[in-house]
């Protein structure tokens, strides 16, 4: 993951009434990565900008769907 690439993390599945951040405002889960934050727990977290506002995602939490170049 770096900056620019567009990311998307996975769906909640069939979470009745789930009140995560993606779900609480409807978000599609596809977002871009703005800039590096700071290591938390050993990992690296990315402030990405989704549909729905910003949110820090760590490496393994979302999936590259498009590199930037």
């Amino acid at each position: 993951m770096k900056v620019g690439d567009l990311v998307r993390v996975p769906k909640c599945g069939d979470i009745a009434d789930c009140g995560c951040f993606f779900c609480h405002y409807d978000s599609n889960g596809i977002g871009i990565v703005k800039e590096q934050a700071e290591y938390r727990r050993g990992c690296q977290i990315w402030v990405v900008e989704f549909d729905c506002g910003e949110w820090d995602l760590a490496n393994d939490e979302g999936e590259v769907i498009s590199e930037s170049r």
